[in-house]
């Protein structure tokens, strides 16, 4: 069912409040999703069956059933209640789908840099609190779908976020199919969720938006009301739905996500913001995103916002014509790398040092042609120069301390020629540094700013094959 996405890239609940959908205010968090990895404590519980096709039916309107529902997409449809079924989810990375694909799901605590919540494609979040010594489920409340060849799934994570407020408090970006967001239809399970309780339980929040297909997520500002979220646009590839084209684009909250408005609209093509970096203090924030065109759709190029959110515009060179495949900003939002993607070409970064004003290219001699195929990249938040950046076919991970001009291997390809897919430095230490496949979500971590790698799990088989 999911149409995804062709390089990994870079959610709310809504409660009892004014303005929200269906009336009812029971709140059964069931138990703690507690799968411990490395503890013998399988405690997974909640599984009461309050579900209708892995949907909360209590929140989805009768009038949902029609097979052209594009009357739902404005609609209000905030969970107030969590779903209370739990299930494994796929256990096979066979085709049709891969099942460990790692998007930008996954996100370290911006004050704990032992603390990452864990984003998979369809098995759910997976939290570590010491650093991916122990690994416990987090799933209760997200919205679950069967499909005949691979079983119950949930929504692929597309992107997290942990609260800098309040450390409890975690988001996540959900994506299926553009489609509806309420209904008896996959996409339905999909859009922003959010958790209270440190991801024991989820509710969705898509006030506002105009499809489920969200991608990105992120806090703006000093203030946790202050939110910006990113959803794709495009036809739908629902079976029973009207093949109607859904918009998308950037969506901004001022009421902590409960709802959303649209700052700036796709109404045409399929473009998909996977990532949203917001970078800086007062004045001189600064949020960057790319809307990446898909399957021959012109991308959006660069756009930046300096108010928030509130409105985008295109950096002076937009790089609309370049396939870029991952970017990172630095701490002080002045540099950034755009990791290009043409497979048939040297490995090459555009970078820029003034806020996307100007670019460069810059080179670094590990060698050409598809065999070096690109996937992620992440900024030191120290030290402008430094990044890391990995590679697929050899699945290798490759570090530059010279702002691109050279880089050397620091990590050989994972057992199985795992690719990296995802790489994040831990904003609170400079130091600490973890990636995570997208074969087997093998997860791995470093303790020197990139130098040196150490395998801590593969989830595949350590997490996503429990209860």
């Amino acid at each position: 069912m999911s149409n995804r996405l062709s390089h990994p890239l870079l959610v709310l609940g809504c409660f009892a409040v004014a303005g929200c959908g269906a009336s009812q205010t029971s709140q059964d968090s069931g138990p703690a999703d507690a799968t411990a990895i490395g503890q013998d404590a399988v405690a997974d519980g909640g599984v009461d069956a309050f579900v209708e096709g892995g949907r909360d039916a209590a929140n989805d309107s009768a009038s949902d059933s029609s097979a052209d529902a594009v009357s739902d997409a404005p609609s209000c449809v905030n969970d107030q209640a969590p779903n209370t079924n739990v299930v494994k989810g796929p256990q096979s990375t066979s085709p049709p789908t891969d099942n460990d694909s790692t998007f930008n799901g996954t996100s370290i605590d911006p004050t704990n840099a032992n603390r990452v919540l864990i984003g998979s494609e369809r098995n759910g979040m997976v939290l570590t609190e010491d650093g991916g010594g122990t690994f416990v489920r987090r799933r209760q409340g997200i919205r679950n779908w069967n499909e005949p060849v691979q079983g119950d799934y949930y929504p692929e994570a597309w992107s997290s976020v942990i609260s800098p407020f309040a450390s409890s408090t975690m988001w996540i970006a959900m994506a299926d199919s553009p489609g509806p967001v309420n209904g008896n239809y996959p996409s339905a399970m999909a859009g922003l969720y959010r958790s209270t309780d440190n991801g024991l339980t989820w509710l969705r929040s898509n006030c506002g938006l105009t499809n489920s297909k969200t991608a990105a997520v992120v806090y703006v500002g000093d203030s946790a009301l202050n939110m910006v979220a990113g959803v794709g646009a495009g036809n739908t590839s629902i079976p029973n739905v009207t093949p109607t084209y859904w918009n998308g684009g950037l969506y901004l909250s001022k009421d902590g996500g409960t709802n959303w408005t649209q700052t700036y609209a796709i109404t045409q093509g399929r473009v998909e913001f996977r990532k949203i970096v917001v970078r800086g203090t007062g004045a001189s924030r600064v949020l960057i995103t790319l809307g990446v065109g898909v399957e021959g759709s012109p991308s959006t190029g660069f756009l930046r916002s300096t108010d928030g959110g509130a409105s985008w515009a295109k950096l002076p060179v937009a790089l609309e014509t370049a396939f870029i495949t991952n970017f990172d900003v630095s701490a002080d939002g002045q540099t950034i790398y755009a990791l290009n993607g043409d497979e048939f070409q040297d490995v090459k970064f555009h970078r820029s040092i003034n806020q996307g004003t100007s670019w460069t290219d810059v080179k670094p001699n590990i060698g050409t042609g598809p065999i070096n195929s690109r996937v992620t990249v992440a900024i030191s938040p120290t030290d402008t120069n430094r990044f890391i950046f990995s590679v697929t076919s050899p699945n290798d991970i490759y570090m530059s301390t010279d702002g691109g001009l050279t880089a050397s291997k620091v990590m050989s390809a994972l057992t199985g020629q795992r690719r990296i897919g995802w790489i994040g430095f831990a904003p609170s230490n400079s130091n600490r540094a973890y990636a995570l496949s997208t074969d087997g979500a093998e997860f791995v971590r470093s303790d020197d700013a990139g130098a040196t790698w150490a395998s801590k799990a593969v989830l595949r088989t350590t997490v996503f094959n429990q209860p």
